[in-house]
């Protein structure tokens, strides 16, 4: 990648990331609450309220927020309250048991769960009774003025209050054996990209809005070929007098016409819609030939490009304003913490003891790392590293002997004893069971399923001798021997239990099928594999959090779903006996009986009456099945034969958000990820501290006798911060550095522009 096609300019970002977002940005230097420590102190050491505010400085650099206002010593209590850590866990349940109660409320389909409405009532009014506590806690260490202007304090607050509002309306209007319908439940996602339990999530949510206005362009230009070929369509075809396979007239009405053409912007309706003019005349079929061409294959792919240079530049941006919000946190403690310009040992390691779960062991060596010099002091270049070495793992070297050095060290060091474990370490023994694994999944593909009387006791041998060779402590320290004991002896348990004669104990042999994923070992130890094997172990955590926007719209769109055609198919009493396609079964004949309006249609036909908006999974799988795009034209045409052709605007929806917009950000994430990852593995982009780190802790263990004194370092998690910095640290470092001066010019009144020091939307 050239320098140039990745510089980043300062100007450009500073202008996209403050003067488009200013509704809802804060100033520092306009804030008249804003005290700032002074720069020398005279007081030996430091107070208890002084480091209470250091630790908050330093929690803000590493979460990446923006440096808190809090000065006077109660409101650093209340801030340190509000961001203590067992909320992070707390928040989360408590706002997932809230839109869980859509499994226990109307509409409930075949859920069977449903609830006496007072008690889901009084838990959802409970809920809101604590998150509405919760907005008090942050209105506690926030002003006014930044409190009341940031617009996802007033969406919480608006949900909340319209909660209410629908819980009185409905206790007024409410009648037994009655409907009625809870407009509000559909505003319970807000609350996902409200509070700071859900940072990720909140990015991922500002990136696609960010997105939208530059796709905005591409889309116009989508409709209006959809808008021009349908029209084509129209005139080429209305006074023909060709018919559906339904026997209807085919393409007569200019909505119709364009809602099929959409439906093949997805190919889903594809050679369908073109047969009843193909079958007439061959040259027909340039006109849809054309069509798919344009849309599908051109301007889909201009979206996807488009999206993903957006979302790049965005990620950039991103990735700028955390390192910038880091560093002014580092700043602050260390103007509150130095004397003369340097930083004390003492004070540096009381605040990561106070602020970090490590020892005093860890801490010294991690300030070693930056006091290279040995002086005891460090300058604040160097205290800027700060956050970043407090992002890596230390790993004490274990000073226990293994249990069975202990327990019967004549026979554990015995030439045999050596022999095997030298045998059960090396690489063939790896390669032998790998093989064993393969041969097992060759004889499951096949249906040989005797093989696992003999198997079974292999795998368990091979299990126990790793054991013995490495110990219990460094055998379960790997996550593969964790997930093969497990499987083992799951396994192991089920073969006892079945030749004991247990009872539907077959049900649970799909645990012994499991151990097959083992070959992922195998395919790992390919270069090429492994690259994308390590892509997938990175985007593990932003997967959950693209996985978790993904769940939030769904659960839009299935309560929308739910109080538009909650009801309106009929999916069958399933105590009765036979299934949808057998035609002499009294199921079959209930549901079709039941469903009218679906007589003589494809959903019928195809028996899709089990995709409805009955109740909230129902919804879910309809959903996902719309979203994978086969037949959803099918499923389309069903709701709209029990409702009206009004109902299209809410699938039109849902294809648009999710799949044209949600999906190709998704993949616009997974190329960069990769690309990335790509160019980490290659080398060319390696992580200096981390190296510098293994440097220091190699020479600590060469000069340390003792185990339990050494130390290995892990790589840290590779965040967005960490990656970029890696791959093109010099422009973002020049990038900081420019918002940096600025934004100082700014504080000091040199600049005309005080939006230079305008931070992006408060992560508190």
């Amino acid at each position: 990648m050239s320098s140039k096609g990745n510089r980043i300019a300062a100007d450009e970002l500073a202008t996209e990331l403050v003067v488009q977002d200013a509704p809802r940005t804060r100033e520092f230097v306009a804030s008249p609450d804003v005290q700032h420590p002074t720069a020398d102190r005279n007081v030996e050491g430091l107070s208890q309220d002084e480091l209470d505010l250091c630790e908050v400085y330093l929690l803000d650099a590493l979460a990446g927020r923006v440096p808190t206002m809090a000065q006077e010593p109660a409101a650093v209590r209340r801030y340190k309250a509000y961001h203590h850590r067992a909320w992070k866990y707390i928040i989360p349940c408590v706002v997932v048991l809230l839109h869980a109660l859509a499994l226990f409320e109307k509409p409930n389909g075949n859920l069977n769960m449903l609830a006496p409405w007072p008690v889901t009532m009084s838990i959802e009014l409970l809920i809101f009774t604590f998150l509405a506590w919760r907005m008090y806690q942050l209105r506690m260490i926030l002003t006014h003025q930044i409190f009341w202007h940031d617009k996802k304090n007033l969406a919480v607050i608006a949900v909340i209050i319209l909660t209410v509002v629908d819980m009185v309306i409905f206790l007024s209007t409410h009648h037994a054996n009655t409907y009625t319908l809870r407009y509000t439940r559909i505003l319970r996602p807000v609350l996902l990209t409200a509070f700071a339990e859900f940072r990720q999530a909140r990015r991922v949510v500002r990136s696609i809005r960010r997105t939208l206005p530059s796709v905005f362009n591409v889309l116009v230009l989508l409709f209006s070929t959809i808008a021009i070929f349908a029209l084509l369509a129209l005139s080429l075809f209305r006074n023909r007098q060709y018919l559906n396979p339904d026997g209807s007239p085919f393409m007569d009405h200019y909505f119709d016409v364009y809602w099929r053409f959409y439906v093949l912007v997805t190919s889903a309706n594809f050679p369908d819609i073109m047969m009843p003019a193909y079958s007439h005349n061959e040259w027909y079929a340039l006109v849809f030939i054309a069509f798919i061409g344009i849309t599908m294959y051109v301007f889909l792919s201009i979206l996807l490009a488009v999206i993903y240079d957006k979302y790049r530049k965005h990620l950039k941006s991103e990735v700028v304003m955390q390192i910038v919000n880091k560093r002014r946190n580092l700043r602050l403690m260390f103007d509150l913490m130095q004397r003369n310009g340097i930083l004390r040992k003492q004070e540096w390691l009381a605040v990561v003891l106070q602020s970090r779960n490590c020892s005093v062991a860890e801490a010294q060596l991690l300030w070693d790392f930056l006091d290279s010099a040995a002086e005891g002091v460090i300058d604040l270049q160097k205290h800027l590293q700060t956050a970043d070495i407090l992002k890596f793992s230390l790993v004490r070297a274990s000073s226990q002997q293994n249990a069975f050095d202990r327990l019967i060290p004549t026979i554990y060091h015995s030439t045999f004893s050596e022999q095997l474990k030298t045998a059960v370490r090396s690489t063939y023994f790896n390669w032998l069971f790998d093989l064993v694994i393969f041969a097992n999944a060759v004889l499951i593909a096949i249906g040989e399923d005797r093989a696992d009387a003999y198997l079974l006791p292999l795998y368990n041998l091979e299990i126990l001798l790793k054991i013995y060779a490495f110990g219990f402590v460094a055998f379960f320290r790997g996550a593969w021997n964790r997930f093969d004991f497990a499987i083992i002896f799951l396994g192991t348990v089920i073969a006892i239990a079945d030749a004991a004669g247990a009872q539907d104990i077959s049900e649970l042999d799909f645990v012994l099928v499991l151990r097959v994923l083992r070959l992922i070992r195998i395919l790992s130890r390919h270069k090429g594999l492994k690259l994308i094997l390590d892509t997938l172990a990175q985007l593990g955590p932003a997967i959950l959090t693209y996985g978790t926007v993904l769940l939030t719209v769904y659960y839009c769109f299935s309560i929308l779903g739910m109080e538009l055609f909650g009801g309106k198919i009929y999916e069958g009493n399933r105590s009765l006996e036979g299934h949808v396609f057998n035609s002499s079964s009294p199921f079959y004949d209930d549901v079709r009986a039941s469903n009218p309006k679906l007589q003589g249609s494809d959903f019928s036909a195809d028996g899709y009456f089990a995709n409805n908006f009955n109740d909230i999974l129902a919804a879910y799988v309809t959903l996902f099945e719309l979203m994978v795009v086969n037949q959803w034209h099918i499923l389309t045409d069903g709701f709209v034969r029990v409702t009206s052709k009004a109902a299209r605007l809410y699938f039109f929806s849902f294809h648009l958000s999710t799949v044209l917009v949600l999906l190709n950000i998704f993949v616009a994430f997974i190329l960069e990820a990769f690309l990335m990852q790509l160019e980490l593995v290659s080398g060319d982009a390696p992580d200096e501290l981390y190296l510098q780190l293994q440097d220091l802790f190699s020479k600590q263990q060469a000069e340390t006798v003792r185990p339990g004194e050494r130390f290995s370092v892990k790589p840290r998690q590779k965040s967005a911060d960490v990656i970029y910095h890696q791959l093109f640290g010099d422009e973002v470092e020049q990038t900081v550095l420019e918002i940096e001066q600025k934004t100082r010019a700014a504080a000091t009144g040199e600049a005309t522009n005080t939006t230079w020091y305008t931070y992006l939307e408060r992560d508190v």
